[in-house]
This record gives C-alpha cells, structure tokens and sequence, in this order.
C-alpha cells in the first residue's frame, strides 16, 4: 500500500495498475487531488484496485475507477472509506469528476464509520463496451452534485441520500438502467431522466398504495406505501401522471416502471469529457516516465508536503 498524508495532489497522473499478480492500494488521508491531476485505477486480467480514503479526501479533478468486485464486496473495494491508522471514518467529498467504468466498482465504508460521500460534481456510471455496470455504494451520499447512470448502468444505494443530490438515468444513452434503494424511506435526493426502458427497485418492500402529486412545474412527488403506512416518497422532475407509473411486485421487492418514451439526445458532455482524459492517461502509460505507477504492494510513501510533477 502507497499512503500519502496531508498532501496536494497537482499536475500529474497516478496509475492503479491491478493485475493477477497485485492488488495496489493508494491512501490518502486529508488530502487533495487538484483539478489538474488524475487518478486512475484499472484491473486488468485480475487484482482489484482500490483508493482508500482516510480523514478528508477532497477531489477537484478527475477519478476514473474501475473493478471487478461482487455484489457483496468479497471481491475487495474500488473506493475504501475510514482506511485511516486510527480507523477515523473517510469522508470523500467530490467537486470534480467520478468515473466509475467498464466493470463493477464498490464504494464501502469499513465498519460502523460511514462518514460517506459529499458529491457537489459529477459521478458517472458507464461502460465504454455498451455492456452491463454495476456500482454499489454502502456508505451516505450527501451534496448538490449529480450521479449520471448511462446504458446498461446499476446502481445500488445501500445508505441514506440526502435532499439535493440528483440522480439522473441518460437515457438518450441507451437507458436500461437501473437504480436499487435499499432504504427507499431515506431517499432524499430528486430522480431526472426516467423512461420507459428504466426501472427503480425497492428491495424487501411491499406497496399496496401508490399517489402522485405536482409539486411544480415539471416536478412531482411519488408516495408509495404499505397499508397506510409510508414506504417512500420519491422526488422525479419530468412530466409525469399518476397512471404513467407501474409499481409491481417481484420476488420480495418492489419494481417501478414509467411508461414515457425515450427522448431523443447524445452522449453527455461529462462522458465526452472523460473520452478526451481517458485518451491523454492511454497516451501516458505508453511513456512511463511521464506516471506515478504503482503496480501493486509499497512502493513509495510520501508524508507530508505538495506533489508535484508535469505531465
């Protein structure tokens, strides 16, 4: 594990390269990443990646992760929170950019410290495949920021998420996105973008009450409960009706569905920006000199003070 404490990360890239052979960890603790910087963390034919996050981790530029974790986190942690030498819980607060790409990354919270994630930027969930991406978050998600799910994208909400996060399906992506609340009741944050090719799963709860009421101008509220009693009460901004919703059970869970068709559109401005970093990082690992690379297991260990490197 590489541990750097206290630091500003500014003008250079950092490479996780996972492989069969190594699993590399890169902590940093009340720390910066700076608009200018890049971290990337990748697995590539095995090993999981992971950036853990110990006291504040504050990121202004750009983080693109992606893993091949399982759904319950046995197969390790692409973003590890409360990692610190005192076991403080992690708070990493994004005013940047998040990628979360091309597999199965875990966002997770050690313990009962679930200190979680402020997102005041971008969170994106895509697959540049087209294929299947799965992310779940364990740790509270809190912020003014957006969390964009583009075709195919799954995202599992384990934790509380509080009143001014948005979470938007793309659908002029692809839609076929899904977005799972484990505890729906504290959801606090405004669902944009859903259509008909999307679905929202209440997992362990039953609805036999369903209500929609405008709270605005192309905005409403969707009451869901069970016998009288409130199982969740969801913010969608669009256009939307009562009758369009179809809330139905499968298996011990709850589906939404929304009968509206797929607007027309085109790959977002964050995704396009991504293809252009992603392209400047693959011209990168070609010249090595020109990279922080850590490969797996110590390699160096900075304490305190600015890093700084051109790239």
């Amino acid at each position: 594990m590489t541990a750097v404490t206290n630091a500003t990360l500014s003008g250079l890239s950092v490479l996780l390269a996972a492989t069969a052979g190594g699993s590399p960890t890169l902590q940093l603790q009340d720390s910066t990443i700076a608009p200018d910087a890049t971290v990337l963390g990748l697995a590539t034919g095995g090993g999981i990646a992971t950036l853990a996050v110990a006291g504040r981790l504050s990121n202004m530029g750009t983080v693109t992760l992606g893993n091949a974790a399982t759904a319950n986190g046995a197969g390790g942690y692409a973003i590890n929170l409360g990692n610190g030498a005192n076991g403080q819980a992690g708070l990493f607060y994004n005013g940047g950019t998040i990628n979360l790409v091309g597999a199965s990354p875990l966002i997770a919270a050690v313990g009962a410290l679930r200190a979680g994630v402020q997102n005041d930027g971008l969170v994106e969930i895509w697959n540049p495949s087209g294929g299947a991406q799965n992310v779940l978050l364990r740790a509270p998600l809190s912020g003014t920021g957006q969390v964009v799910l583009e075709k195919s994208a799954a995202l599992e909400l384990a934790a509380a998420v509080a009143a001014g996060q948005r979470i938007k399906f793309h659908s002029a992506a692809g839609g076929n996105a899904t977005l799972t609340l484990d505890k729906a009741g504290t959801f606090g944050g405004t669902i944009q973008g859903f259509v008909a090719t999307d679905k929202i799963v209440l997992p362990g709860a039953s609805v036999t009450d369903v209500a929609y009421t405008a709270t605005g101008a192309h905005a409403g509220k969707l009451t869901l409960s069970d016998h009288g009693t409130q199982v969740a009460s969801l913010a969608f901004e669009g256009d939307y009706a009562k009758s369009d919703f179809t809330v139905s059970a499968a298996g011990d869970s709850t589906a939404i569905t929304v009968a509206t068709a797929q607007p027309a559109g085109h790959r977002n401005a964050g995704q396009q920006a991504l293809g252009v970093r992603m392209g400047r990082v693959g011209k990168q690992r070609r010249d090595r000199g020109a990279l922080d690379h850590f490969a797996g297991g110590p390699t160096l260990e900075h304490s305190t003070g600015r890093l700084v490197r051109g790239v």
